[in-house]
Protein backbone atom coordinates (compact mmCIF):
# COMPACT_ATOMS: atom_id res chain seq x y z
CA UNK A 1 0.00 0.00 0.00
CA UNK A 2 1.44 3.24 -0.75
CA UNK A 3 1.67 5.88 1.52
CA UNK A 4 1.09 8.82 -0.49
CA UNK A 5 -1.56 9.70 -2.96
CA UNK A 6 -1.98 8.50 -6.71
CA UNK A 7 -1.93 10.80 -8.89
CA UNK A 8 -3.20 10.04 -13.03
CA UNK A 9 -2.48 11.62 -16.06
CA UNK A 10 -3.73 10.43 -19.84
CA UNK A 11 -1.91 11.38 -23.04
CA UNK A 12 -2.44 10.44 -26.27
CA UNK A 13 0.38 11.34 -28.15
CA UNK A 14 4.63 11.90 -27.40
CA UNK A 15 4.81 14.48 -24.74
CA UNK A 16 5.36 14.99 -21.37
CA UNK A 17 3.50 13.53 -18.81
CA UNK A 18 4.80 14.40 -15.29
CA UNK A 19 6.92 17.48 -14.01
CA UNK A 20 9.50 17.12 -10.94
CA UNK A 21 10.67 14.36 -9.64
CA UNK A 22 8.21 11.44 -9.48
CA UNK A 23 7.79 7.54 -8.76
CA UNK A 24 5.94 5.97 -11.20
CA UNK A 25 3.49 3.18 -9.66
CA UNK A 26 1.94 2.02 -12.93
CA UNK A 27 1.11 1.97 -16.50
CA UNK A 28 -1.99 1.93 -18.53
CA UNK A 29 -2.19 1.46 -22.32
CA UNK A 30 -3.90 0.77 -25.46
CA UNK A 31 -2.37 -0.90 -28.77
CA UNK A 32 -4.93 -0.20 -31.91
CA UNK A 33 -4.94 -2.11 -35.15
CA UNK A 34 -1.81 0.04 -36.50
CA UNK A 35 -2.75 -0.09 -40.55
CA UNK A 36 -6.33 -1.78 -41.01
CA UNK A 37 -4.79 -5.22 -42.17
CA UNK A 38 -2.51 -6.59 -39.35
CA UNK A 39 -1.93 -5.36 -35.62
CA UNK A 40 1.68 -3.45 -35.69
CA UNK A 41 3.75 -3.91 -32.18
CA UNK A 42 4.38 -0.17 -31.09
CA UNK A 43 7.04 1.02 -27.82
CA UNK A 44 6.60 3.22 -25.40
CA UNK A 45 10.04 4.93 -23.67
CA UNK A 46 9.28 6.69 -20.64
CA UNK A 47 12.14 9.10 -20.81
CA UNK A 48 13.68 10.91 -17.10
CA UNK A 49 13.31 14.07 -18.22
CA UNK A 50 10.75 17.10 -20.02
CA UNK A 51 11.71 15.88 -23.63
CA UNK A 52 12.23 13.22 -26.30
CA UNK A 53 16.22 13.34 -25.65
CA UNK A 54 15.92 12.53 -22.42
CA UNK A 55 17.59 9.27 -20.98
CA UNK A 56 14.69 6.12 -21.10
CA UNK A 57 14.38 4.50 -18.33
CA UNK A 58 11.86 2.30 -18.79
CA UNK A 59 11.04 0.79 -22.36
CA UNK A 60 7.83 -1.19 -22.83
CA UNK A 61 6.72 -2.73 -26.37
CA UNK A 62 3.39 -2.72 -26.96
CA UNK A 63 2.39 -6.18 -27.73
CA UNK A 64 0.27 -7.43 -30.77
CA UNK A 65 -2.65 -8.28 -30.78
CA UNK A 66 -4.21 -4.86 -30.54
CA UNK A 67 -6.25 -4.52 -26.82
CA UNK A 68 -5.10 -2.42 -23.37
CA UNK A 69 -2.54 -3.12 -20.29
CA UNK A 70 -2.06 -2.49 -17.49
CA UNK A 71 1.38 -3.22 -15.61
CA UNK A 72 2.21 -2.34 -11.75
CA UNK A 73 5.21 -1.34 -10.66
CA UNK A 74 6.36 -3.21 -7.09
CA UNK A 75 7.59 -2.14 -4.23
CA UNK A 76 8.28 2.25 -4.21
CA UNK A 77 7.69 2.39 -8.25
CA UNK A 78 10.58 3.76 -10.31
CA UNK A 79 12.12 7.25 -9.63
CA UNK A 80 12.18 9.54 -12.40
CA UNK A 81 14.24 12.33 -11.23
CA UNK A 82 13.64 15.02 -13.70
CA UNK A 83 10.25 13.93 -14.81
CA UNK A 84 8.24 11.50 -17.41
CA UNK A 85 8.29 12.31 -20.89
CA UNK A 86 5.94 10.20 -22.91
CA UNK A 87 7.81 8.83 -26.02
CA UNK A 88 5.19 6.64 -28.52
CA UNK A 89 7.32 4.80 -31.17
CA UNK A 90 5.26 3.24 -33.96
CA UNK A 91 6.51 0.79 -36.20
CA UNK A 92 4.15 1.82 -39.24
CA UNK A 93 3.32 5.37 -40.58
CA UNK A 94 -0.14 5.09 -38.43
CA UNK A 95 -0.04 5.27 -34.82
CA UNK A 96 -0.81 1.72 -33.19
CA UNK A 97 -0.13 3.08 -29.37
CA UNK A 98 -2.93 5.30 -27.83
CA UNK A 99 -3.81 6.36 -24.64
CA UNK A 100 -0.86 5.90 -22.02
CA UNK A 101 -1.84 6.83 -18.71
CA UNK A 102 0.71 7.21 -16.28
CA UNK A 103 0.12 6.20 -12.23
CA UNK A 104 2.35 8.41 -10.01
CA UNK A 105 3.34 9.80 -6.77
CA UNK A 106 4.87 13.21 -6.41
CA UNK A 107 5.08 15.75 -9.26
CA UNK A 108 2.81 17.23 -11.21
CA UNK A 109 0.69 16.13 -14.35
CA UNK A 110 2.39 18.29 -16.91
Amino acid sequence: MSASNISIVTKQASSAGVSGRTRLMGVYFLNLLGDGSSNTQGTINLRNGANVSAPVLWSIGAPKPAGGMSIDVPDAGILFSEGIFIDIVSLTPTTSVTDVTLMFTGGAAA
